[in-house]
């Protein structure tokens, strides 16, 4: 485990995928890292597809395999039930949290075996927290019942370039006397032959994947809400819609709409083939993620380079969330709850993570 040996947070992550590109690898890479590494303990990672019996051999999994070697320290297994077996009780004056990087429908399943099975009283889920409003009310009342803090990872809000895109902006109506135009920008690095693999994997769609960033930013920021919207409209010629291996998604989605009454209309550009990066685009200045600017196009063949050491709000997110747990320590002596009388989820056949 890493860590000093006063620290009161232990990490557990659950769904590690493929190094070098899933989520899960970003945010335990990154927690074996200074800032992160000083503030928990990874006492475990649970990997539901590379250790499983469903696991296909190829590249991904023997890149997964060579990880494993390279981290005896790290005690890796294939669920939860496995985990509880080697896991000691949460010690008083502890609390233990996981991070939560699955496929989305199988988010449900882990959370109830982080909370039911592990002892966990914080949680940080990947956006955007489950399957369907149905499986969020679930994980919110099992949150209310065990006392267990949740947060759903949309960094973006704590990024740098948001504040200076915020900033520029504020200065740009003051200057100008009138607001400025604003696009919320969003690229993903693949080819047209991984599409097939990308709506497999980033199910249930563009808008759960990867517009729910720049949505998360429009509420946070712009006033955004469900109700209060107006004015959308569709950009048909940058937009696109396809069907790879049966399922029908978005290959990008250009829109715009008023976040609110009164307030000025904003612009989405949300897209799969476009390199890799995010951002805001006011008045024709791109603000993107990182210090340099880090914006990459295709072929791309490994995300190590940037998104796991890189991409300054992935790091940030985290701190804020490892940082604000020793307030709530007095709830790490409690014992893993028992089953809930309502029936347990079954995770689905277990498949790569994000």
């Amino acid at each position: 485990a890493h860590g000093s040996a006063h620290e009161v947070v232990e990490v557990i992550f659950i769904g590690c995928g493929r190094p070098n590109f899933s989520m899960g690898w970003t945010h335990l890479e990154q927690m074996l890292r200074e800032p992160l590494a000083s503030l928990a303990a990874v006492v475990g990672v649970v990997e539901p597809y590379y250790l499983s019996e469903a696991c296909v051999p190829g590249e991904d999994a023997e890149l997964f395999r060579e990880y494993v070697a390279a981290h005896k320290d790290l005690r890796f297994v294939p669920s939860c039930t496995a985990l509880a077996k080697e896991l000691p009780a949460v010690a008083p004056g502890r609390v233990r949290a996981a991070i939560i990087s699955t496929r989305t429908p199988d988010v449900l399943p882990a959370f109830q075996g982080a909370v039911l099975e592990l002892g966990c009283r914080a949680v940080y889920l990947e956006k955007p927290g489950a399957a369907t409003v149905a499986h969020l009310d679930d994980i919110a009342q099992l949150a209310e019942k065990h006392q267990v803090d949740v947060v759903v990872g949309y960094n973006r809000n704590v990024s740098l370039h948001v504040r200076r895109a915020l900033a520029f902006a504020k200065e740009r109506e003051a200057d100008m006397g009138t607001p400025p135009s604003v696009t919320l920008l969003h690229g993903n690095p693949f080819c047209d032959k991984e599409m097939n693999e990308v709506f497999r994997r980033c199910r249930p769609g563009l808008f759960y994947d990867m517009a729910c960033h720049e949505l998360a930013i429009a509420v946070g920021f712009f006033g955004l809400t469900a109700a209060g919207y107006s004015e959308l409209r569709v950009d048909k010629a940058s937009s696109l819609q396809a069907v790879h291996g049966g399922i029908t998604d978005f290959v990008r989605a250009a829109f715009s709409l008023r976040p609110a009454p009164g307030a000025e209309p904003i612009g989405f550009q949300i897209d799969r083939q476009a390199g890799s990066f995010n951002g805001i685009d006011v008045d024709g200045r791109r603000f993107l993620s990182g210090e340099p600017p880090l914006l990459y196009t295709n072929p791309l063949q490994s995300l190590s380079s940037h998104i796991a050491l890189n991409y300054d709000q992935y790091v940030e997110a985290k701190r804020i969330f490892l940082s604000a747990l020793a307030p709530v320590n007095a709830r790490a002596a409690m014992p893993a709850a028992a089953p809930a009388a309502a029936p347990r989820v079954a995770p689905t056949a277990p498949a790569p993570s994000i």
